[in-house]
């Protein structure tokens, strides 16, 4: 990354990247066979990187190589070709060079086989827990790391049975599925019991931009195919994730809200990743309002206003080609966190250049709460 780094550097957003026996490797051994392989995409460098997933990691030569890019290894190879991108020892010496204090780590391809691909409750909370048992041994050995887990919500029981587990492994957040699961309302006082525990564990709710659902699939196609060396060479995200994303998150956070489970749990604290920032203004006005009209003469109007509880217990990772300074200026500097997204091809390849470019009107305060502050306020030293 760029030169000037802020003293403190924390990474709310990054990534694993799974290996195809990722879950069965991980998995209890009456499960095992039955839980599925990852598919992976791994672009123009297929030959080369083939070899290194073999051996779930890269050659010596590939990390000297690496390496010698120093601070600029966010400029350099994507995805699977990164340091770091599946093997838990290259990924501390990435942090290394990156200069973080601090990084989340999700899940990438293996979320859609855990809460889509799975067919019964048995199976689903076990690749889930097979999961959670590969982010901890990822993250293992390194303060640094603080690994996301994954917690289907279609049955109460076994979700408390698995935040107990997720506790145990020492993550940090947890991933629920805010697009839904097939055949199953959300319900959030069902899940009462997880709420209160994940409040007093100290566990982030987390959620993170998934695959569009159907109708955003279809309203964003263009008949055209974009590969992946186009997106690798430009960082793009595809049109149909950025578009349409925040549509669900929205509707879930509103549920949380209007539901009380924020104002109950004041401890709880939720980190909205890659979804971006700009919408998040906007949201707290119409929720705010949405609110007035809701518990007008009611009686039981919430003690803190729908923007207060988002303001208090939620955190945003806004893309590194967003105006953070204008979203900071439209809403309140506490809202926001740094993210690299790495080693995904999303997160820029210079994205501290790219977010002080927008922060030039902000003070030192607010540019130190951006790059650590709010991580750190949430997730803890």
């Amino acid at each position: 990354m760029t030169a000037g780094l802020p003293p403190v550097l924390c990474d709310a957003d990054s990534h694993i990247m799974e290996l195809p026996d990722f879950l069965r490797q991980h998995a209890d051994p009456d499960l095992r066979d039955a839980l599925p392989r990852i598919g992976m995409d791994t672009g123009r460098r297929r030959e080369t990187v083939g070899e290194a997933i073999a051996r779930g990691h890269h050659s010596a030569e590939t990390v000297a190589a690496l390496t010698a890019r120093g601070g600029d290894l966010l400029a350099g190879p994507k995805d699977y070709h990164a340091l770091g991108a599946f093997s838990g020892d290259e990924r501390r010496l990435a942090l290394d060079l990156l200069g973080l204090r601090r990084q989340i780590v999700f899940p990438s391809f293996a979320v859609v086989p855990v809460f889509y691909g799975t067919q019964g409750p048995a199976l689903t909370y076990g690749a889930a827990r097979a999961l959670n048992r590969a982010i901890a041994a990822f993250c293992a050995g390194d303060a640094r790391l603080s690994g996301v887990g994954l917690l289907p919500i279609d049955d109460p029981a076994l979700a408390q049975d698995e935040i107990e587990h997720i506790i145990r492994l020492g993550l940090r957040a947890v991933w629920l599925p805010h697009q839904g699961l097939p055949g199953y309302a959300f319900r959030p006082r069902s899940l009462e019991p997880v709420w209160a525990r994940m409040a007093e564990a100290g566990l982030v709710l987390a959620c993170h931009i998934m695959p569009p659902p159907d109708v955003a699939r279809q309203m964003a196609a263009t008949g055209e195919i974009v590969p992946f060396e186009m997106l690798d060479g430009d960082d793009a995200p595809r049109p149909d994730q950025v578009v349409f994303a925040t549509e669900r998150v929205e509707i879930f956070l509103s549920r949380l809200i209007f539901d009380g489970v924020l104002q109950r749990y004041p401890g709880l604290h939720c980190l909205i990743a890659e979804f971006g920032g700009g919408w998040v203004p906007g949201m707290m006005r119409r929720l705010d309002a949405a609110a007035a009209q809701i518990f007008r003469g009611a009686g039981r109007a919430p003690a803190r206003r729908p923007s207060e509880q988002i303001l208090d217990q939620c955190l945003f990772t806004p893309y590194h080609h967003e105006d953070v300074g204008a979203m900071i200026r439209a809403s309140d500097s506490r809202l926001y966190a740094f993210s690299t997204d790495y080693p995904h091809i999303e997160g820029g390849r210079d994205p501290v250049a790219s977010f002080d470019a927008t922060l030039g009107g902000c003070t030192e305060a607010e540019r130190a709460a951006f790059y650590a502050g709010n991580f750190l306020r949430i997730f803890g030293e």
